[in-house]
C-alpha cells in the first residue's frame, strides 16, 4: 500500500477528481486526473465493479501496489482516481494479476503529458 499522506480523503476531492475532463481509459483501468496542490491518489471499488468485497479488495491492492512502486514517477501537483473495469473480472474472479495492472499504469504515465 501507498502511504496514507497520498490518499484522497474527502468526498469532495473525489468528486472534484471525478468531474475532470482529464482521463485516460485502458483495457482494465479508467484514470481520472485533476491539477491541484499535491499529490493524492484514489482507488474506486464499488458494488457494481463486484459484488463481492474479497474481490473488491484483491483488485485495490493490486492499484496500490503498483502506485506505491511507481510514485516517484507521478507527476507532483495531480489528483489521480482508479477505476477498474469490469474486464478484470471473469466468472466473478479477478483474471488479471499485479504484473499487467503495473504495465498499464506504466503505460498510463508514458503516454500522458502533465502541464
Amino acid at each position: 500500500m501507498y502511504s496514507r499522506k497520498y490518499s484522497l480523503k474527502t468526498r469532495y476531492s473525489f468528486r472534484n477528481t471525478l468531474n475532470s475532463e482529464s482521463s485516460y481509459s485502458s483495457k482494465s483501468l479508467l484514470i481520472k486526473y485533476k491539477r491541484s496542490d499535491d499529490l493524492k491518489f484514489g482507488i474506486i471499488t464499488s458494488n457494481r465493479f463486484s459484488k463481492k468485497a474479497v474481490t473488491q479488495n484483491k483488485i485495490r491492492r493490486y492499484i496500490a501496489g503498483s502506485i506505491q512502486k511507481n510514485v516517484s514517477k507521478f507527476p507532483i501537483n495531480y489528483n489521480f482516481v482508479f477505476i477498474p473495469k469490469k474486464t478484470v473480472l471473469f466468472n466473478d474472479k479477478v483474471s488479471i494479476d499485479a504484473k499487467e495492472i503495473d504495465f498499464e499504469i506504466n503505460t498510463f504515465l508514458s503516454k500522458m503529458v502533465f502541464v
